[in-house]
């Protein structure tokens, strides 16, 4: 202890020495920090900040349009957050707003130049529909401004690609109205000359002949009967009056004629007293004689007046057939002869109807044919008048559908007047040197201790 105490006595001079060098760098490091600082809140140009927001509605819009008889239009508006995820409106706005389109719209409105109006930081709020914007000015009002510019210009910008885009599609319309208009005017064209090439003109021809077809057909089977009924009865009235419909109608021409009738009467009456004479007498009788000589010349004038009448020779026994003789008898006649003109008649008209189905029957099948094609050129008209309709419709449906591919932006958030500067902040810089003259110092005695230590160790 005695040999250390000399040594530590004659070391005492250096330590103030070396303490008063960290001293003086330690004034120096300072100096210099805060001359920095204060130089900078000096020279640093004051900066104002103009913040706003911007929302874009989440909402989707629709409207439909029916056109009775026609077709319908339909226009809807989507929410622009639905559907396709990786389309966000508000990166394809965020990037509208950073274009140089933009900036040199609102730079003009200002009569600054791009570069002189700077650049807006956008921020895009996750999990929300709204942008923040800010820009700095030299003031607070020509932050303002610019920020009022800049909001102004983006809606410009957004407004001029709504209308381009509704331009566009309104010339796309335009060529589907003419493309319509032509097949429109083809398909009328197409019907109206099939209809005056074939004489169709109602879809309700075919029809109407269809039902007039089955009239014939059920009035065919009508006078089908009826025909054979009369011809039963014809049939059975032959049976029993041995005679035939033709001779019936003879007989009743020979009984409306006079001299028939008065011959007729002649021969029955000689005859008649022929029978009662020979009953009597003998063939030789006078009497007997005038009554045969009297029956010939009646017999010979009813042959004569029944060739004449008839146009043929009837002999005696064929003659006595024809002769109607008592009423019930000639209403029987009658009869026949009513059955045989309505079987004739009936069987006329069954061959007209027949004539007329088949006539019918032919024009039905060329018109069903016809009436097809008909109505395959009604349809294809139809179709495009539907087309056309809705075309029309699609274009002033259309032009309220603005927000298709630019939905609506609303501002959420005004520009505010900054009243503050937002750049240089005062306190942070004297905070900061404040901060780096203590670690600075601080350092400076950590390192004089240091220094010390490892002197004292090096003197033990």
């Amino acid at each position: 202890m005695t040999t250390l105490a000399p040594n530590v006595l004659t070391k005492l001079p250096l330590e103030p020495r070396r303490w008063g060098r960290y001293a003086v760098v330690s004034m120096g490091a300072n100096f210099f920090i805060w001359a920095a600082a204060l130089g900078y809140l000096k020279v640093a140009p004051i900066v104002y900040t103009c913040e706003w927001s911007l929302i874009l509605p989440g909402a989707g819009a629709g409207s439909n349009l029916n056109l009775e008889n026609i077709g319908s239009v339909a226009s809807s508006v989507s929410s622009p957050f639905g559907g396709n995820s990786s389309v966000d409106p508000k990166a394809n706005y965020k990037a509208i707003a950073e274009s140089f389109t933009v900036r040199a719209a609102a730079a003009k409105k200002l009569k600054l130049t791009a570069e002189e109006f700077g650049e807006a930081k956008i921020k895009s709020v996750d999990q929300t529909s709204v942008l923040q914007f800010t820009i700095t000015g030299s003031s607070g009002k020509m932050a303002q401004q610019k920020a009022i510019a800049l909001n102004e210009a983006l809606a410009e910008r957004i407004e001029q690609l709504r209308l381009d885009e509704l331009v566009r599609r309104e010339n796309g319309f335009k060529r589907a109205i003419a493309e319509g208009r032509k097949k429109l005017e083809q398909a009328q064209r197409a019907l109206l000359i099939y209809k005056t090439k074939t004489g169709i003109t109602s879809s309700n021809q075919a029809q109407d002949l269809s039902t007039l077809v089955d009239a014939l057909r059920k009035e065919q089977v009508q006078v089908l009967s009826q025909r054979n009924r009369a011809s039963r009865r014809q049939q059975q009235l032959v049976q029993n009056l041995k005679i035939t419909p033709q001779e019936a109608v003879d007989a009743f021409t020979l009984q409306v004629d006079p001299l028939f009738l008065q011959s007729m009467k002649d021969y029955n009456e000689a005859e008649s007293s022929l029978t009662i004479y020979r009953s009597k007498w003998g063939d030789n009788h006078p009497e007997v004689i005038k009554e045969v000589a009297r029956r010939r010349v009646a017999q010979e004038a009813l042959i004569r007046q029944t060739q004449t009448l008839l146009g043929r020779k009837i002999d005696e026994k064929n003659l006595q057939r024809l002769n109607a003789g008592s009423s019930n008898r000639a209403s029987l006649m009658q009869d026949l002869v009513t059955s045989k003109a309505d079987e004739e008649g009936l069987t006329g008209q069954s061959k007209e109807l027949t004539d007329q189905l088949s006539k019918f029957k032919k024009e039905l099948s060329t018109l069903s044919r016809q009436q097809a094609t008909l109505e395959s050129l009604q349809r294809d008209l139809q179709i495009a008048e539907a087309v056309f309709s809705s075309t029309l419709g699609k274009i002033d449906v259309g032009k309220t559908d603005i927000f298709a591919s630019y939905p609506l932006v609303q501002t959420l958030i005004e520009p505010g007047l900054p009243e503050v500067p937002s750049a240089p902040k005062k306190s942070f810089v004297l905070l900061g040197a404040a901060v780096a003259s203590l670690l600075t110092t601080a350092g400076l005695i950590l390192l004089w201790l240091r220094q010390k230590r490892k002197n004292e160790t090096t003197k033990l």
